[in-house]
């Protein structure tokens, strides 16, 4: 090979090399984040806006609190924006985690395409959950540069309040674009949802009276915050319905031969406590046990 060939071959390699340079300088130029992968490592890297850039909208609407009677809730709803803040064509995926599996895996979600600007008031789709939500539909599973695409999630807690009575959780829901398997931008967005606490009565105290056959329980309470008032049971069967008065006269009359009584707090919701038992000696009429 000539002199001249020779020079001539490193000059060009040498202008690959600057061009290379110049084009990562310009790519490092922008403000938005992305990550390059390969096969071997993912390398963090700062790409152009033109690049890979997403944009999930706040989906704080679908904050709750759950407080129902039955055994499942009603639907919670909120629209989420999808947004292609770059400019090139991405391929969509959401993800989630949360800090509560036991709550996540009881609350169901729906994810489906927003049509006519509203998401309506029943779910479309197969049901996923916090601890594995469902893919996002068809539509929304990609976006041109500059595009938004409309999706809706709607969350339903399945079990009765007092399964779960007093969790709570945080979801943190993440939206990520990719440009083939390589540039990536990724935007999050967190929802935290709670159940009721159906408390109990508190403070008991029990005093008898009387003696033989005749003898008497008086059961005292406090009620907790939020209650309107308490149910007597004996076993199952109700002795005394929703009264706002903070003790019970227990009597031969009204519990016959029971060992027990439950004590539970009701809510205005229709929710009840769990209940809390006081003994009775029904040997001897109807004393404190």
């Amino acid at each position: 090979m000539t002199r001249s060939r020779i020079l001539s071959s490193a000059r060009s390699r040498i202008g690959v090399a600057v061009g290379l340079v110049a084009f990562l300088v310009l790519v490092g130029s922008g403000t938005a984040q992305a990550t390059w992968t390969t096969l071997s490592s993912a390398q963090p890297a700062t790409a152009s806006a033109t690049t890979a850039s997403v944009l999930l909208s706040d989906i704080s609407a679908l904050n709750t609190t759950y407080n129902y009677t039955g055994t499942t809730s009603p639907l919670v709803i909120a629209p989420a924006t999808l947004q292609n803040t770059g400019g090139a064509p991405l391929t969509y995926t959401l993800t989630e985690t949360n800090t509560n599996a036991t709550l996540a895996a009881k609350i169901a979600v729906w994810i489906w395409l927003q049509v006519s600007g509203s998401c309506g008031t029943t779910t479309v789709g197969t049901a996923g959950t916090l601890a594995a939500i469902p893919a996002l539909p068809a539509g929304a599973t990609s976006g041109t540069a500059g595009q938004s695409t409309v999706v809706c999630i709607a969350t339903q807690l399945t079990g009765t309040i007092l399964a779960s009575s007093g969790s709570t959780l945080t979801a943190n829901f993440t939206l990520t674009g990719k440009v083939g398997a390589n540039w990536q931008g990724t935007d999050p967005s967190s929802i935290t949802q709670s159940v009721f606490q159906a408390a109990d009565v508190t403070n008991i105290t029990c005093s008898t009276s009387g003696h033989g056959s005749n003898t008497t329980a008086t059961v005292s309470w406090s009620l907790p915050a939020g209650a309107t008032g308490a149910s007597i049971y004996v076993g199952s069967t109700l002795v005394l319905p929703d009264t706002s008065t903070v003790s019970f006269t227990a009597t031969k009359a009204n519990v016959g031969s029971a060992t027990s009584i439950t004590i539970k707090a009701n809510y205005a919701s229709g929710v009840q406590s769990a209940g809390v038992v006081q003994a009775l000696d029904s040997a001897n009429g109807s004393g404190c046990g």
